[in-house]
């Protein structure tokens, strides 16, 4: 057997490994009670409101894994800042709060960006928060900042992931 071929059957195989210890370590993560942290996506998340417009640095979750793991176990999160979630196709929506020690604004999100909903999640409670009519993106912020924020129904939200959506 040639050399080459032997080390290209190594790298190949070192890169298979690395991939199923990648993949092993993100579900240890999804299953543990360690709280997951995504990175901040670059662009921020904005929304205008009757008080201006804010500026919200969010995690997306865009897989299945992801999207259940959520914010469980996170204790605190900090002002100005959420999780996102993504859906393929608008839909009614409802959340919960297992494991997810701190209250939480659950925001519902319709396609074309306008705010559907704001729902209260009260920690570690498993009752579905329903979102109230379609949608296809939900923003987990800390209980309080909807109010602060001034969000009501219909403020539009914008973020290239909202705007390639509703093409």
């Amino acid at each position: 057997m040639p050399v080459w071929f032997r080390l290209v059957f190594n790298l190949k195989s070192l890169f298979s490994f690395l991939v199923v210890v990648f993949a092993l370590s993100q579900t240890a993560c999804i299953e543990s009670n360690e709280p997951m942290y995504l990175p901040a996506d670059p662009v921020l998340l904005s929304v205008m409101t009757e008080k201006g417009k804010t500026n919200i640095q969010v995690e997306i979750a865009k897989t299945s894994q992801e999207k259940a793991k959520g914010l469980m176990f996170r204790a605190k999160l900090p002002q100005n800042q959420g999780m996102l979630f993504t859906f393929e196709e608008p839909d009614l929506l409802a959340f919960w709060m297992k494991n997810t020690p701190q209250p939480l604004d659950i925001i519902y999100i319709a396609p074309d960006g306008k705010l559907v909903s704001v729902q209260k999640g009260e920690p570690l409670s498993t009752d579905p928060i329903p979102s109230g009519g379609p949608a296809q993106f939900v923003l987990e912020m800390a209980r309080g900042e909807a109010t602060r924020i001034g969000l009501k129904p219909g403020n539009l939200f914008s973020h290239p992931v909202i705007e390639s959506s509703s093409k």
